[in-house]
């Protein structure tokens, strides 16, 4: 009885807060985008075309992209850096962010998702197997190392936020 009552009149615990990202390659984005003046600070900004932290995929399960921006599609960033933290923890992470790009396209669908998967410190035997199922799941795998992998992501993302000019009357 004791342990219904306290069920029942006790107040429910708090949802535990999701912790943002704040690995390197994060910050890097999010310093880049907020220098472009494509960064948005609340979920709604996405409206706008400006990149958005922590963009809600499934809330209901703690899932939320690094990093969204919609301009029709639906351009999901997810970064994953091998270069800091235990080999263990980095497949897990890898694994983590495979599952919100599944969950996102089960929530969008193909037609109106681009996903991109930003990595770094892949050269390692054993960050393959986790880079191998990122871009499985991504339709865009991006090494930072690679300048043409960055500039590339760079350019779709900034073409990506841009918003549709108006026509000119005096054309």
């Amino acid at each position: 009885m004791d342990d219904l009552e306290h069920r029942l009149v006790s107040a429910p615990a708090k949802r535990r807060a999701i912790k943002e990202s704040t690995n390197r390659l994060n910050t890097e984005l999010k310093t880049l985008f907020r220098q472009d003046g494509i960064l948005g600070r609340a979920p709604d900004d996405i409206s706008n075309h400006l990149v958005v932290p922590n963009f809600p995929i499934d809330p209901d399960t703690g899932l939320f992209a690094e990093f969204a921006l919609r301009n029709g599609r639906l351009h999901v960033t997810e970064t994953v850096d091998f270069r800091v933290g235990s080999n263990s923890e980095k497949k897990r992470e890898a694994q983590a962010k495979t599952l919100l790009l599944v969950q996102a396209l089960e929530k969008v669908g193909r037609q109106d998702l681009q996903r991109y998967v930003v990595v770094s410190g892949v050269t390692d035997a054993w960050a393959q197997p986790s880079v191998t199922l990122l871009s499985r799941h991504s339709d865009l795998l991006v090494v930072r190392e690679s300048a043409d992998d960055w500039s590339s992501y760079l350019d779709r993302i900034k073409k990506a936020a841009a918003r549709p000019q108006a026509p000119s009357v005096f054309a």
